[in-house]
């Protein structure tokens, strides 16, 4: 009997052995599982890079949003959502997709320069000019569930406190005395954020042409914020506009005068000036002007004439710059914004008028932009292809001769005429990869139109490939 209750007490320490081997199992058996599970998880997709930008219409109801560079985009792969209030619009890729406007055939992706033209009342129900909530535009990239980008369109610019562009004041009401008047031809910018983070905007379209668009300027308390124009009035564009000097060289003027068309969204500011620069002797003039604001109950838009007795000679011409700035009332610099719809200057009778301009008045066509993309052709070949478009005052151009050379890894040239959309397509050589970076690079030099007149600033495009 002692041998057996022996045996029976040391039958303990086996169990505890075989208990521990088990537990031990079953935790490996555990991570395990574990691991399996974790590593088959699907990796979350790459969110696209992509420079978008995007333009608003509420008299339209319209939304544009451009691929402005960066990568190409299966629309399959976005959405769209509008939120205004407590209302969510869910625009999918397939929606989408009908309304791409394409520069690279059908191929189901969002291509650079390709843009999106919503009519979001006829594809969801929303009403923009009528909205009285902020909206909040969101596109987003399904596969990532990630915002790429993300925009807030302020309820100010969506109801009726802003005029639609065909409630304004008519040409024939702005004193014009059969001036020959020149808006800006080199530069137009805009320096101004509002408390809201909105951008101020300025291009030459929206002040060359009365009612044809308009900036969008958010003065602040510090007055250091500017809408700013450089008109370059050198002898080629004064011809264009049908004026002509006998001796321009020696040029000896007085009466200049510059016009502005304007408006503001309240009386809030403390004061509006113009400002205009002398670049020959390095100094500046500036002069008050009063604060025309559009109401609900009292839409106006405003014409300042303003005499220039310091622009005197040709250099004067070339380098008049002109910039507009306000100062904002302390606590009233938010959402407060000057509009300027047309400004442009007067040169009197020390030029006469031509009967014959060498090109219609005010049509001074210039390259809007050179799209180049690369496409594969057979095996390791590439090629690229180049888009330009030639506008006068926002207008396409059409029967313009456009003529470039290609660099970089080609060395051709081409030249072909525009369409009835200002637009012309040239492709470059043919190249064949071998491992190393292509570089394709579109330069358009020249540009001949039998009744317009080029500009004469170049401009190019790039696409790279690796």
């Amino acid at each position: 009997m002692v041998c057996s209750k022996k045996f029976i007490l040391n039958d303990c320490g086996v169990s505890e052995v075989f208990g521990q081997v088990l537990m031990t199992l079953i935790v490996v058996i555990m991570m395990t599982s574990i691991g399996i599970f974790v590593l088959s998880e699907p990796k979350p997709s790459d969110v696209p890079h992509i420079d978008i930008y995007e333009q608003f219409d509420p008299f339209n109801d319209t939304i544009v949003i451009c691929n402005n560079g960066g990568e190409s985009v299966p629309l399959r792969d976005l959405k769209l959502v509008l939120h205004s209030g407590s209302t969510e619009y869910i625009i999918n890729g397939e929606e989408l997709s009908g309304q791409l406007i394409e520069e690279c055939g059908d191929n189901g992706y969002w291509d650079l320069s390709e843009y999106i033209s919503l009519n979001v009342s006829e594809v969801c129900g929303l009403d923009l000019e009528n909205c009285d909530e902020d909206l909040v535009v969101l596109l987003i990239h399904t596969p990532s569930k990630k915002v790429i980008q993300s925009s807030l369109i302020p309820s100010i610019y969506l109801d009726d406190d802003i005029q639609s562009p065909n409630d304004r004041i008519p040409v024939d009401k702005i004193p014009d005395d059969g001036y020959i008047w020149i808006p800006p031809q080199l530069l137009a910018l805009d320096n101004s954020r509002s408390q809201k983070g909105i951008e101020g905007s300025a291009c030459l379209d929206d002040v060359q042409k009365i009612r044809g668009g308009f900036t969008t300027y958010y003065p602040n308390e510090e007055a250091s914020m500017y809408e700013y124009f450089e008109f370059g009035l050198n002898e080629s564009v004064l011809k264009s506009f049908g004026v002509t000097f006998s001796d321009y060289e020696n040029l000896n003027i007085s009466g200049a005068k510059i016009k502005v068309v304007y408006n503001g969204h309240d009386g809030s500011f403390k004061w509006v000036k113009l400002r205009v620069w002398d670049q020959t002797e390095g100094r500046f003039e500036e002069y008050s002007m009063p604060e025309y604001h559009s109401g609900k109950h009292n839409p106006r838009w405003g014409s300042e004439i303003v005499d220039l007795p310091h622009i005197t000679n040709a250099e004067d011409l070339e380098n008049l710059n002109v910039s507009i700035l306000a100062k904002a009332n302390h606590g009233k610099s938010g959402m407060h914004f000057l509009n300027i719809d047309y400004i442009a200057v007067y040169i009197p009778s020390g030029g006469e008028k031509s009967l014959s301009p060498e090109a219609p008045q005010g049509n001074l066509i210039h390259i809007e932009n050179v799209n180049v993309t690369t496409s594969k052709i057979q095996g390791n070949t590439y090629v690229a292809t180049a888009v330009v478009t030639i506008l006068d005052n926002n207008n396409p151009v059409e029967g313009a001769t456009v003529s470039g050379s290609w660099s970089g890894s080609t060395s051709d040239t081409d030249s072909a005429v525009t369409g009835e959309t200002g637009k012309v397509t040239v492709k470059s050589d043919e190249k064949e990869f071998k491992g190393n970076t292509l570089t394709f690079t579109f330069t358009v030099n020249g540009v001949t139109h039998p009744s317009y007149t080029w500009d004469n600033k170049t401009e190019n495009g790039t696409a790279v490939y690796h």
